[in-house]
């Protein structure tokens, strides 16, 4: 769930500039997508000019009981242009140094890599594989000026846990892939549910991770939120303790786990490779995003619990993303910052925005992603529920439901591929979106962690297969 409240609401051309680019749509004329930003590019000083000199990478925050992963250096500034001549023989200023930010679509230097600080070391004292082993956590250190904005208590987000899980044949000399799981709100977060991108069985290959959450859901909303103080306490002594492969780090969730998922992408993107989210979104209010990261969304056009867009459902439009409409409302235009401004849009759509933009993506081309099955039909497909599977004939009552803002297929069969990946992203921060038509706010688990005719769900084809090593 959603744990603030917001107009309720979709969007329309997102999902249809992304499937009319799939041979199978029905043709005819998309709204646009959402324009993916240039990202940030070197500096270069100008002639004479004085550039900004490059940032240090900052350091990361220590836990308790384990070490944080040191903040690496900023890149080097490009070098200006020297000066030109000045008249009567003045010499021109040389140039001061450019900025230092990286080249778009190159991994920044302070990315972790590597291997852990726990490889070679022995389980923690009572641990043994596959069960699961809780760390209690007495204090957090929830930021004041967070506590002070959202009114709340700093003893509410006191006594948070963890629990870890590694493989039945653990090696501590080998470094695993770490799957940060996180589930929906309701009860207290002890039943650690969740998407494991990767089987949480005893033929698990990876080590899983469950935070739990306070207060029903997690609190991820605001700048310095409540699990970015939790998560910088306990994923430093699971680096400590385990030994994990530092370019193998993934984090997945549903609904309240895909929100604190995508979040921790952004804030903590130094440290989460990539992020899976099932109907999640990003919050308006935030901490600043460190830089790229791999992300797969998957959504439905029916959820109006956490929906694509938030809408004003009181004003009708016509037209699709480009006009501000979806699925004939208006998309909300308000600021949690401006009283009265009217609702805000934090759905997955805006999410996906930020993510291309954040990449460094170059345009809204896509293709169909996930491959296809013996029989041709794509292996995704739009509508998941009542055991339709792909080339099946839809009811008519499902098409009706989204034909008018959705693409279906001509002769009525499921074979309008439901994930599609931007092509124009760089090859080291992919993006794939994922969206069903008749699954409303449930799990999507059919994309993401079904095991189908190659025992593999989305979330693992994905980080296996799209999301690569860092080049040396």
């Amino acid at each position: 769930m959603k744990p603030t409240v917001a107009c309720g609401g979709l969007i329309a051309s997102l999902i249809v500039g992304s499937l009319a680019a799939c041979s199978d749509a029905t043709p005819g004329a998309s709204p646009s997508m959402p324009q993916a930003g240039a990202g940030s590019m070197a500096g270069s000083a100008a002639a004479g000019a004085s550039g900004m000199p490059g940032t240090s990478g900052s350091a990361a925050i220590a836990g308790a009981s384990g070490s944080g992963v040191a903040g690496g250096g900023g890149g080097a500034g490009v070098s200006g242009a020297a000066g030109a001549a000045g008249t009567a023989a003045t010499a021109g200023t040389a140039g001061a140094a450019g900025s230092g930010n990286p080249p778009v679509g190159a991994v920044p230097a302070d990315y972790a890599r590597g291997r852990s600080a726990g490889c070679g070391k022995p389980l923690p004292t009572g641990q043994e594989p596959r069960a699961r082993f809780r760390t209690d956590i007495a204090v957090t250190q929830v930021d004041q000026a967070w506590l002070t904005e959202f009114n709340e208590s700093e003893d509410e987000y006191e006594d948070r846990n963890y629990s870890v899980k590694v493989p039945l044949d653990y090696d501590p000399n080998k470094a695993y892939t770490l799957n940060i799981i996180g589930g929906g709100c309701g009860g207290d977060g002890q039943g650690y549910g969740g998407q494991a991108a990767w089987p949480d069985n005893d033929d698990s290959t990876v080590i899983h991770v469950h935070p739990n959450y306070k207060g029903g859901c997690y609190q991820d909303d605001g700048v310095n939120n409540p699990e970015e103080a939790f998560f910088d306490v306990w994923f430093p002594q699971v680096m400590e303790r385990y030994c994990i492969d530092q370019e193998r780090v993934f984090m997945t969730g549903y609904s309240s786990g895909a929100w604190n998922a995508i979040t921790h992408g952004c804030s903590r993107a130094k440290l989460i490779r990539g992020h899976g989210q099932s109907v999640g979104g990003l919050r308006e209010r935030h901490s600043e995003c460190q830089g790229p990261v791999a992300a797969f969304f998957a959504v439905d056009v029916l959820d109006t619990t956490n929906p694509i867009h938030d809408v004003n459902e009181a004003m009708t439009c016509t037209g699709g993303e480009a006009e501000g409409c979806f699925r004939g409302k208006k998309i909300c235009t308000g600021s949690n910052d401006v009283n009265g401004s009217g609702c805000v849009d934090e759905g997955s759509g805006l999410a996906l925005k930020r993510a291309l933009e954040r990449n460094g993506c170059v345009g809204n081309a896509t293709q169909p992603w996930g491959g296809k099955l013996a029989d041709g039909n794509y292996r995704y497909v739009t509508f998941i529920n009542d055991n339709l599977k792909p080339g099946d004939a839809v009811p008519q009552a499902k098409l009706d439901s989204v034909k008018a803002w959705f693409p279906v297929a001509a002769d009525g069969k499921n074979t309008i591929p439901a994930c599609v990946k931007y092509t124009g992203c760089p090859a080291a921060f992919p993006v794939v979106w994922c969206t069903t038509y008749d699954n409303g706010h449930g799990g999507k688990d059919k994309i993401t962690t079904d095991r189908g005719d190659d025992m593999m769900g989305g979330y693992q084809r994905f980080f296996e297969q799209d999301v690569p090593r860092y080049a040396p």
